[in-house]
């Protein structure tokens, strides 16, 4: 069977100013780092919580990108059995070195997934520890190419050790969806473990499934299923047994999500995305969100009548939890960001093995995570990069095919910035349209008195049209648009009855007239405002307004309603005339 070993709560701590890994303090101890070492006398180093980010450790770890190390000692007292010991990694921002008494076990990038090790062989009967090395420095991270939200550092999400026997089961995968023609619900199955079988209940129906190889794969049916929707968040239980005991217990809905006429189409029917772009940034937490602090987001959404999530990284496992149980449909994408190389350059990010490797990597770990969640209906490909440029168009192919062949129930997205979608248009389902008509043509001089807010501007997004328009020419006739992103910026509290520039009455007509504008539109089936909290932003510039935060949310930072909410709330009251 499986247990669990947690390893979250309190780690030692330190961070190293001297940030070159082979300088001879760093270099080793012995034959490891001497960070990893456990002769190392860690009397100041600090108690820390884990999850956690180190930004929020004390102040003067906020601005603070660089090198880091953890430590964590735990006991083992079950060698009187063969075993299986896997360590997970919930989420490690950003690039993790993993060490388990002493020994180099892994290293793993990206910010926002899943990982695990098998350390069966480095552990030891009674006292072990672990040692991490986590480095967030710009000049280290692949992906994403340039930040547009704060760059937080630490373990940030679970971690745990999964101790295994002869018949146990592992990297459990349960993949839902619908057959609308039948109404039965269809459950992928798959799973790896030493269990000569397995058996799954749900609904009063029961399925056998037996290991080939060490091996479980099946397809199961189930009839007169409710399906999921934002409308009835239908969730059935389900539990896996290895022999009579209970393995395993999760909640799952069955929905089917397609496209027809570039309508989007829930349960084989239309569905307009009534959606919010969401960053998980808390003043408490920063990125190590606690499910409650999800929680009230989630339902601040729910208050303005949003149905779908838009996320720019892959979420906590408690994230797509909420989110199936309140009834959000949710777009994810790996962190593939903002990379716009001249059309001249070669060997950009988008041919070299290393990025390539990356991505891929990034993109299975982010399905593996959150293909078991009806609400997952979009998995984006990337976002706002130069399609343009010639050696995007086999990246984002390649990217599009290990997404199709590790899960084809889901549509396959991505978010052009303006519209500008080059030679990827016939790789995605969903083509989103990121553009902010009638806000940053606007305020394009950040430096003079005029971002004060002592303009009056009309929130004007005509222009938005003609991007639709000319992006219906360029996608096949069956791709779906949704505006993926728009909005302005509005400091908390500025109220102008004249609509200054930076005041929250502009910044809710920008919504308001925005999603009039795309519902003028038969091609285009939903919009995801930018965003729906203010949040941390060092890549804005100081000025009159700016104060290193984003301020396009529609709650404040601190969770407070600003005008734009209850613009959103108001136009999402009322449905698209299709």
């Amino acid at each position: 069977m499986k247990n669990t070993i947690n390893l979250n709560g309190i780690w030692k701590f330190a961070p190293t100013y001297d940030q070159k890994p082979t300088n001879n303090h760093n270099v080793s101890f012995a034959r490891i780092p001497i960070y990893a070492s456990d002769e190392l006398c860690r009397k100041h180093w600090e108690d820390v919580e884990v999850p956690g980010v180190w930004q929020r450790y004390g102040e003067k770890y906020s601005v603070f990108e660089g090198v880091c190390w953890f430590y964590r000692e735990f006991e083992v007292d079950f060698f009187d059995k063969d075993f299986f010991a896997n360590l997970v990694f919930k989420g490690v921002n950003y690039k993790a070195d993993v060490y388990v008494n002493g020994e180099l076990v892994g290293v793993h990038e990206s910010a926002y997934t899943e990982f695990s090790f098998d350390i069966s062989k480095f552990l030891k009967q009674g006292k072990n520890y672990i040692a991490v090395q986590v480095d967030n420095r710009p000049t280290e991270v692949k992906w994403p190419n340039d930040w547009g939200y704060g760059v937080f550092g630490g373990i940030h999400r679970d971690v745990y050790i999964e101790v295994f026997d002869k018949d146990s089961l592992y990297d459990i995968e349960l993949t839902p969806d619908f057959d609308i023609a039948s109404n039965e619900g269809i459950l992928n199955v798959c799973a790896k473990g030493n269990a000569p079988k397995m058996t799954i209940k749900i609904d009063g129906a029961e399925f056998e499934m037996c290991s080939e190889a060490g091996v479980f794969s099946g397809q199961f049916r189930l009839s007169d299923i409710t399906p999921w929707s934002p409308a009835n968040p239908k969730l059935y239980p389900i539990e896996i047994f290895v022999k009579n005991d209970v393995y395993a217990s999760y909640n799952v809905g069955f929905r089917n999500i397609s496209r027809k006429n570039r309508k989007l189409m829930l349960n084989g029917k239309p569905f307009e995305a009534k959606g919010a772009c969401y960053l998980t940034d808390t003043p408490k937490s920063g990125l190590a969100v606690t499910k409650e602090e999800i929680r009230f987001d989630l339902l601040k959404m729910k208050e303005a009548n949003v149905n779908s999530v838009r996320t720019h990284y892959p979420m906590p496992d408690s994230f797509y939890e909420l989110c199936d149980e309140m009834g959000l449909t949710v777009w994810i994408e790996p962190n593939i960001y903002c990379s716009k190389p001249d059309v001249e350059q070669t060997n950009t990010v988008f041919a070299r093995k290393e990025f390539i490797d990356v991505a891929v990597s990034m993109t299975e770990e982010m399905i593996f995570g959150a293909r078991r969640f009806a609400s997952v209906v979009i998995y984006g490909i990337g976002n706002e990069c130069n399609t343009m440029h010639p050696e995007t168009v086999p990246f984002f192919e390649k990217i599009s095919d290990v997404v199709r062949k590790s899960d084809n129930t889901r549509l396959v997205g991505y978010a052009s910035l303006y519209g500008l979608v080059g030679k990827i248009a016939h790789t995605v389902d969903v083509m989103g349209i990121n553009s902010y008509c009638g806000w940053y043509g606007v305020i394009n001089n950040f430096t003079t008195d005029d971002d004060i807010g002592n303009e009056v501007r009309k929130a004007d997004v005509s222009a938005v049209h003609e991007i639709i328009e000319r992006v219906e020419k360029e996608v096949s006739e069956d791709a779906v648009l949704l505006l993926t992103e728009f909005g302005a910026d509005s400091e908390p509290g500025y109220i102008s009855d004249k609509c200054h520039l930076w005041s929250e009455n502009f910044h809710a007509e920008i919504v308001k007239n925005y999603i009039e504008a795309g519902r003028e539109h038969e091609s285009v089936s939903g919009y995801y405002v930018f965003a729906f909290t203010d949040y941390n932003d060092p890549s804005k510039p100081m000025n009159g307004r700016w104060n290193g935060f984003n301020l396009k949310g529609m709650l404040t930072y601190e969770r407070e309603t600003k005008l734009p909410f209850y613009a959103l709330k108001e136009a999402y009251s009322l449905d698209k005339q299709r």
